[in-house]
């Protein structure tokens, strides 16, 4: 059974001014949430959750758990942090409606689809808008409160002045990380593991793309591999700021590495001054720290390209066996300790116990308990200690309540609600028109002379703010396109650079322009009323849901994910709806500087060729390969979409490239060297 605290604990944690939230992937990584001091935790599902791969939890246990946590004063916090497939509609209310029942105190979300659902079927449930949803600035914020959020998890890409800017206008709560992994890309905008393998980590299949080995020729390395985050030092500062909770990231973690960081957090809240932060965080056996860009936008020290993996450096392999391996380790070790083994050839490592150590004349030889493949001069780390695990093994606690245990009424189906929840959740029908609309988008002025000739209906400029202010002073370029013009922001601004972007949309405005494409919820405010809005494809929409709630946002369009298969956009198909038939796609968007030059060719270990570039302050990964579905045009005009995008962005200036497309759009043949990312093999 689950004790409530540990032995010496006389009484639960008080509340304080600022929610110490943990991170909780079992039942022994519960306990040592609380027993750490926090005062919330939060927890994933069997399914719709980011985090999959975690043991996570069934609504069984969940009721077994909810109580027990509130008699601690902890709230608990559900995700349901995934993008949800038309098929998946369905299942996900029953999930709402059992975490409704359990007394869940909020359901962590990103789906604009699941949210719409919520508030108007399951209007007690709290929802907190998940760092999914790339929150960033706010305008973004704005928005999350109109869609009915009490609480945003804000992006973890900020300086410290911009979240004290965004704090300062805020009418909900901000949740913000202060440590664990970090991602390279803006939080629920990674396309990389979906495009290499169709595991979609907006969908919690992450395969952690940006942690793999990439070499460009001259080299190799760990380009896009952040350090963890750890912000310790800024709690002074954060406290005074009126932020309502600090988050730890880790759900995959175990729970030794619960109790160190939880408990090292709550002596720092609470004043404890007897020891450093370093000496309270540096022993969680994940990677180096940095502190991102909460001292501003240096970008020094963020990035590690040595390493990938978490744990403490034990040296390289100086010899190995079947069960063995030979090193001179940089910490101490001992049996019982686990280890994990980087690969050179950059794939995921792999973990073992120590089964005894034994010093040589050589070094020191490590005796595993299972045989590992592994080879000289691969890298080993300490990933958990014996006496770490013993504090908290897996079989002191039970992972289902006993038969007896107290289970609120109701978790079965609850058919008439779905029923009901999903009969005003579809997208307001709209008649497919005869003719095709061919849409182009374009991230340089250079494109537009080249455009004049073709049959290009709207073009949508992605531009940075210097292109849009030369093109609003060349008059007569502005005369030829302004009735086709579509400005499109980018998918991240800093809260500083919001008011030049409402000054440029104004002036686009005040010249007759009435479209504006969106790729993030903020920007709706940006554009406000005067503008017809369409939805761009980061701004996920996977099901009916999500179009009906993009309909509420004053949306008239919405583009088909990059990421989305043919059998899903049929289950949801619509005539207000864009799809892309060519784009380079961007797997990765971020604000940090990759540790490979800007536009050089490099690869994986899957042989995948990629490039970057940086573009109106953000850094883009692109697959050489770009999406082509132009010989599947007939398929999707078949299902009533008329509306389609040839995108030209990250593509040279080249009018031979303009003139092939067009051609492929015609006929409907394929490009050669591209790909249909999931359109035919499925998303999962």
């Amino acid at each position: 059974m689950i004790s409530g605290h540990k032995t010496g604990a006389a009484t639960p944690v008080p509340p304080t001014v600022c929610e110490l939230c943990a991170p909780v992937g079992s039942f022994d990584s519960f306990q040592a949430a609380i027993d750490g001091g926090a005062n919330a935790v939060y927890l994933g599902l069997t399914d719709f959750n980011a985090r999959l791969r975690a043991r996570n939890f069934t609504a069984k246990t969940l009721s077994h758990l909810v109580p027990l946590a509130h008699r601690q004063n902890v709230k608990v916090y559900v995700t349901l942090n995934t993008l949800i497939k038309q098929a998946e509609l369905e299942p996900v209310v029953h999930t709402l409606y059992q975490v409704d029942q359990v007394g869940a105190d909020a359901a962590i979300v990103a789906d604009l689809g699941l949210i719409r659902i919520a508030r108007r079927s399951f209007p007690g449930l709290r929802l907190h808008a998940s760092t999914q949803m790339a929150v960033h600035n706010s305008a973004g914020i704005a928005a999350i409160e109109r869609l009915g959020c009490s609480r945003a998890v804000v992006a973890r890409e900020l300086t410290f002045e911009e979240l004290r800017a965004m704090q300062a206008s805020s009418r909900i709560g901000l949740e913000v990380f202060v440590h664990g992994a970090l991602c390279y890309c803006l939080s629920g905008l990674c396309l990389a593991s979906s495009f290499l393998g169709g595991a979609s980590g907006n969908r919690g299949r992450c395969t952690q793309a940006c942690r793999r080995k990439f070499e460009t020729g001259t080299g190799q390395g760990f380009y896009f591999s952040p350090r963890d985050l750890s912000l310790a030092d800024f709690l002074p500062r954060l406290s005074k700021l009126g932020i309502a909770a600090l988050k730890i990231e880790g759900r995959m973690k175990n729970a030794a590495y619960v109790y160190k960081t939880v408990s090292g957090y709550r002596r720092l809240l609470d004043g404890d001054t007897s020891r450093t932060p370093g000496e309270l965080l540096d022993q969680d056996l994940c990677r180096p720290k940095t502190s991102s860009f909460f001292k501003g936008r240096e970008q020094a020290g963020v990035i590690d390209a040595t390493r990938s993996g978490v744990g403490s450096s034990l040296g390289k392999i100086l010899w190995a066996s079947d069960d063995g391996i030979l090193l001179l380790p940089e910490t101490a070790i001992a049996a019982g300790d686990r280890i994990r083994i980087d690969p050179q050839s950059g794939f995921e490592g792999v973990a073992a116990e120590v089964r005894s150590v034994a010093a040589t004349g050589d070094g020191t030889r490590l005796r595993l308990k299972k045989p590992v493949a592994c080879s000289v001069g691969e890298r080993v780390f300490l990933v958990a200690r014996k006496d770490d695990d013993s504090r908290y093994p897996a079989t002191r606690f039970q992972e289902t309540p006993p038969d007896n245990a107290a289970s609120p009424t109701g978790l079965q189906m609850h058919f008439p609600l779905v029923k009901q929840a999903l009969a005003d959740d579809r997208a307001a029908a709209v008649t497919p028109e005869n003719r095709q609309c061919l849409w182009i988008k374009a991230d340089s002025l250079a494109w537009l002379d080249h455009l004049m000739a073709t049959p290009c209906q709207r073009l949508i400029l992605a531009c940075g703010p210097d292109q849009l202010e030369n093109l609003l002073g060349d008059a007569a370029r502005l005369r030829i396109w302004k009735s086709r013009l579509v400005p499109a922001p980018p998918p991240f601004i800093a809260e500083g650079e919001l008011c030049r972007w409402r000054k440029l949309l104004d002036a686009f405005h005040a010249c007759g322009i009435r479209q504006g494409m969106c790729s993030n919820p903020g920007h709706a405010a940006l554009f406000g009323k005067r503008f017809e809005l369409i939805a761009d494809a980061p701004l996920w929409c996977l099901n009916r849901g999500a179009q009906s709630a993009l309909q509420d946002m004053g949306f008239s369009r919405f583009t088909y994910s990059w990421e989305d298969d043919y059998l899903n956009i049929k289950a949801a198909a619509s005539a207000a709806g864009l799809a892309y038939l060519y784009s380079y796609v961007p797997l990765f968007i971020s604000r940090i500087r990759p540790a490979v030059r800007t536009g050089r060719d490099f690869s994986d270990t899957h042989t995948n060729s990629f490039f970057t570039q940086e573009k109106n302050g953000l850094y883009y990964l692109l697959a050489r390969k770009p999406l082509c579905l132009t010989g599947r045009k007939d398929k999707l005009f078949a299902l009533g979409i008329r509306n389609f995008i040839l995108d030209l962005s990250f593509c040279r200036v080249e009018p031979g490239l303009l003139a092939t497309l067009l051609r492929c759009y015609g006929s409907g043949e394929r490009l050669p060297e591209t790909s249909i990312f999931n359109f035919k093999a499925g998303l999962r």
